[in-house]
């Protein structure tokens, strides 16, 4: 669940510590411990708290990003794997990705390629955030290529990554990026939804102001999802759906689409208003891209 500062305060409270406060101890309390478990446990908490976006700043100033980098060389597998997380979950953050590039860390991503098996996925993901057209000749490498290919041939690793992949659909995504669209919902429609699903219930096809099927509003939303933002390749994972309001037949509706996040996976909320005066559709889903379209890791040098 991702927070603003405003209900991070809030959740503080006057005599709490405070998240940049806490990240700091779990640092100190890492570079310190003499404690394995106690490295492991902390590494880990400090991984997942790269996840939220509001953590980024905090996670930059203190300069967790470095010290995930040296926990690659740690002996212990599990430190690694927890360090390798925390740099996929991280480098996202604009900031993050343009050190990463510029200290040349993806040399360091790509070679736990050559690795335990937990750790492809971490470092394949990395590397498909970090490629982009301007980083695709320094990251892209004759090794790396022939290592990809190698892993294409596994089906565990079916993962796309080239300039063309969902990589870049990504990094052009934004947050705050919207759509919307309008549609005066008719008889016909209603009638032909019935049709498909047969679902007759009067008060949909014979009632004194007829309701539009909310399955038929969530259909229109799927169809922006998969042409217009995030665009085509969508795939909806995860979906919470409300409706507060009944919409009739002859409203005009106006669906619209806001990006609310742009991680691994892609988060949105919308909105349905019926004739500008009452919301009768809204929600949040979790948007992957289509498993069709990364069947294959391919990287072309």
């Amino acid at each position: 669940m991702f927070s603003t500062k405003a209900h991070l305060i809030k959740k503080t409270g006057k005599h709490g510590v405070g998240r940049p406060e806490f990240l700091e101890q779990l640092k100190q309390e890492y570079k310190t411990t003499k404690s394995l478990d106690a490295k492991k446990q902390v590494l880990a908490n400090l991984a997942n708290f790269c996840y939220d976006p509001i953590n980024y700043e905090y996670l930059w100033r203190l300069q967790i990003l470095d010290l995930f980098f040296e926990a690659l060389d740690e002996k212990n597998k599990e430190l690694v794997i927890f360090a390798a997380g925390g740099i996929c979950n991280i480098c996202l953050h604009p900031l993050s990705r343009e050190y990463i590039i510029r200290t040349k860390g993806y040399d360091k991503i790509a070679a736990l390629l050559w690795k335990s098996e937990e750790l492809i996925l971490s470092a394949l993901t990395t590397l498909m955030y970090l490629i982009t057209r301007e980083s695709k000749e320094l990251i892209v490498t004759a090794s790396l290529t022939e290592k990809v290919e190698e892993l294409s041939k596994h089906k565990e690793y079916c993962t796309k990554i080239s300039s063309g992949s969902a990589a870049a659909n990504l990094e052009n995504l934004k947050i705050g990026d919207k759509v919307s669209i309008q549609r005066t919902v008719t008889e016909d429609d209603v009638l032909g939804f019935a049709k498909l699903t047969n679902d007759y219930n009067p008060i949909h096809i014979n009632s004194t102001k007829n309701i539009v099927h909310g399955a038929f509003l969530n259909g229109l939303l799927s169809g922006i999802l998969g042409t217009k933002l995030p665009g085509p390749g969508t795939v909806v994972v995860e979906q919470i759906l409300r409706y507060p309001k009944p919409c009739y037949v002859g409203d005009t509706v106006e669906i619209s689409v806001e990006i609310t996040s742009v991680r691994k996976i892609v988060k949105c909320k919308y909105t349905c208003m019926a004739n500008s005066e009452r919301i009768v559709m809204e929600g949040e889903a979790k948007l992957v891209t289509d498993s069709t379209r990364t069947q294959k890791i391919t990287f072309t040098k």
